[in-house]
């Protein structure tokens, strides 16, 4: 079959095109491995991946890249992203926020952004590699959190989701798994935990770990596929 890795930048997923590059031609195990680098944010992702998926028959997309722990979780953390959404998508009314599918404004066109959050198509293959992973539920943000007072609010909304997962932030994610959706693509997203959502603190940062750790990850699944 034909497998899409996409990431957002180059250097969340080298240690994997480094590995890729000492196949033939990118195959492995008889499947042909397509990477697409989209760029940072849902805009250039819906773009490229979209145009992408219009041009190439493409049987499983796997999104891969870190994201920020919104719940507790160790850095280095890899997740299952299995639910996305698009953070903020909606109006202010005066103190309080209207989800965008909360506004009467969108048809059965505008599915899944018809629910407060979208699912990941499920990817066929079901195998150990992917089960064993945490999962999470994920949003997606232009901005990233690092203001006390936005994290409040980002809780706050965490908290009213009742949901027992964890949550994690990234700037693709949403993006990535709506295009799928409207594709008919299985899918998975991979994130591994770079940094705590908190007042912004590079220090505490571990992008080599998340980095490291993601790509082994992402290695097990394609060896078996």
């Amino acid at each position: 079959m034909n497998i899409l890795l996409v990431s957002a930048t180059q250097f969340e997923i080298e240690p994997t095109l480094k590995f890729l590059n000492k196949l033939n031609g990118n195959i492995l195990n008889g499947n042909v491995i397509y990477h697409l680098n989209t760029g940072v944010g849902a805009v250039a992702t819906n773009y490229h991946l979209t145009k992408f998926l219009v041009q190439n028959k493409i049987d499983f997309a796997i999104n891969v890249g870190v994201a920020g722990a919104i719940t507790p979780m160790e850095n280095g953390t890899v997740v299952n992203v299995i639910t996305d959404a698009f953070y903020e998508l909606g109006a202010e009314d005066n103190d309080n926020f209207i989800p965008l599918n909360e506004m009467g404004i969108l048809t059965q066109n505008d599915v899944p952004l018809t629910n407060d959050y979208i699912e990941v198509n499920p990817p066929f293959p079901v195998l150990q590699q992917i089960e064993i992973l945490q999962k999470a539920c994920g949003i997606t943000v232009n901005k990233v959190h690092g203001n006390a007072q936005s994290i409040l609010k980002l809780q706050e909304y965490i908290s009213n989701r009742n949901n027992p997962l964890p949550f994690v932030e990234s700037m693709e994610g949403a993006a990535f798994v709506y295009v799928c959706y409207k594709e008919d693509v299985p899918c998975l997203q991979l994130r591994s935990i770079s940094n705590k959502v908190e007042p912004r603190n590079r220090n505490n940062w571990q992008m080599e770990l998340a980095i490291k750790n993601l790509n082994k990850k992402l290695i097990d699944i394609l060896n078996v596929l």
